[in-house]
């Protein structure tokens, strides 16, 4: 009974100083300068979307200056995040690729 209580403590601590860890992608591209992005664009919504239905992609936010998006990916390494982002359409016009993982604190 000591030890089953020891350990149910130890997984609440472990819970409570357990932080979310996030990869933060910053991508610059410009949409006039891209040949054929109305060919581009929905091949990639398509891979994006597919990224957030498996729960891959936690948020897509678009630049107000419509000069590229932030990516925010969960629980994911940022190397399986730089091997997603060379799958993307469009990853060959991007000027611009910045990947950082940060910690999630409140």
């Amino acid at each position: 009974m000591v030890i089953e209580l020891q350990h149910l403590l130890w997984l609440i601590n472990y819970n409570l100083n357990k932080t979310m860890k996030n990869v933060i992608v910053d991508i610059v591209a410009h949409a006039t300068q891209i040949p054929n992005f109305e060919e581009l664009l929905p091949l990639e919504n398509q891979v994006v979307s597919n990224w957030k239905k498996e729960g891959l992609l936690e948020q897509l936010y678009l630049k107000h200056d419509t000069t590229g998006v932030f990516l925010v990916f969960s629980d994911l390494k940022q190397s399986k995040v730089e091997e997603l982002i060379k799958t993307l359409p469009l990853y060959q016009f991007f000027e611009k690729i910045e990947i950082n993982t940060v910690e999630k604190q409140f």
